[in-house]
């Protein structure tokens, strides 16, 4: 692998690394107690690279992780990431998100019109409705050179060192949280996090050039942890499968009874992944009927992310007029 990667335009061919899926509990005991273990809080954004690039138009750029550049949409991020003076030649995992006017909960719909928008309109509409923010994670190259093999507590001070430099409001490090695991995991249910990132602060990470975005590399010593949250629904209708599930259900549609008007409130889709659900969900005769739901998250709008069928609710058990929406999901 290359040491240098072209950082204007980004190399394409740069695949960043991902958290793998799942925490080891075991392990992620045994640096907790070893005082290895650095928890940081899941954000609700999208994944980005933040480059330094020494070039006079272009000193500093902002980029997703599929390597499109998103500087122009985000001037003041920019504009503070740039105040901060680092070498050139710098590439540095990043997250840009964007928080509602109370500032207690990211907006990833709001994020992703901002970056899909033209230059001069996202401007605008940050102008008058607050900036995006980025977050700055390690650095995977520090003037030219690939240090992606260095600890993470290494890389992590590094940016901690180039951040206290500067007065900044819109830039900010990984959030490191003290408590212990269990105590992070009610954390996260209770403040309705995302959920959490957490690492081996020995450990290093990795990239690789080969273009391959749909298999990003996973190291070891970085892991990412979600609570499931369950709640009942009510099954309106069905879309047909394609390919190898022509015939049977592909997805349902899911809804809440809105009780001020006694209307279902649509709830977005759930994928359905058991023989068994697409067999029973392609039948129109059942519809409506209740379904129990698993989800990771829940959108300002009510819409479930990352979710799946647990099972069918009898009547007998639930009904439809139990499915009801939380309060916090009404339209004002």
């Amino acid at each position: 692998m290359p040491s240098i990667i072209t950082l204007y335009p980004l190399d394409k061919k740069l695949v960043l690394p991902k958290p793998q899926e799942e925490a080891p509990r075991e392990k992620v005991a045994l640096l907790s107690e070893s005082g290895r273990l650095i928890s940081t809080r899941k954000r609700d954004g999208w994944g980005s690279a933040s480059a330094t690039t020494g070039l006079r138009k272009h000193p500093v750029a902002l980029y997703t992780r599929g390597g499109n550049e998103i500087t122009e949409n985000f001037p003041a991020v920019v504009e503070e990431l740039r105040s901060l003076a680092l070498p050139k030649d710098i590439l540095v995992t990043s997250e840009i998100f964007w928080t509602s006017g109370s500032g207690v909960r990211e907006d990833l719909g709001a994020l992703s019109g901002l970056a899909q928008a033209s230059p001069e309109n996202a401007r605008k509409t940050q102008e008058k409705t607050g900036s995006a923010r980025l977050m700055l994670f390690t650095p995977l190259i520090i003037k030219g050179k690939d240090v992606s093999s260095l600890p993470y507590h290494k890389r992590a001070e590094q940016v901690a060192e180039w951040l206290d430099k500067r007065d900044h409001e819109l830039l900010s490090r990984m959030e490191h949280l003290t408590e212990d695991f269990a105590a992070l995991q009610k954390r996260v249910v209770k403040e309705s996090w995302e959920g959490l990132v957490l690492y081996d602060a020995d450990a290093g990470t990795a990239f690789e050039t080969n273009g391959r975005h749909e298999k990003p590399p996973r190291p070891d010593g970085c892991w990412k942890w979600k609570p499931l949250f369950e709640a009942d629904f009510v099954a309106t209708k069905f879309e047909p499968g394609t390919g190898k599930n022509t015939g049977l259900a592909g997805k349902i549609y899911i809804a809440q009874i809105d009780s001020r008007t006694g209307q279902l409130f649509p709830c977005g889709e759930v994928p359905l992944h058991k023989k068994e659900h697409k067999i029973l969900f392609a039948n129109k005769a059942i519809y409506p009927i209740v379904v129990e739901v698993a989800y990771e998250i829940r959108t300002p709008k009510g819409a479930l992310r990352t979710s799946s069928v647990l099972r069918e609710r009898s009547p007998l058990d639930k009904k439809i007029e139990e499915c009801i929406l939380p309060e916090k999901f009404w339209k004002k």
